[in-house]
């Protein structure tokens, strides 16, 4: 996997998990993180916990 790929997947998998848990906030209705992450992770074809790492390196 090409360096450009790794870093378009880590931003769009931070971005989405983002989004997600914003989302659920604006409905009303709270969303672990780690629910959040499976659900970024989907779009990226990675795991859960990468994307928690992901998370937590970006902030």
């Amino acid at each position: 996997m090409t360096d450009d790929l790794k870093a378009w997947k880590r931003s769009t998998a931070v971005r989405r998990f983002r989004e997600i848990k914003a989302n659920a906030s604006r409905a009303g209705m709270g969303m672990s993180d780690m629910r959040a992450a499976r659900a970024a992770a989907g779009y990226v074809d990675a795991s859960a916990d990468e994307v928690l790492r992901w998370v937590r390196e970006a902030n």
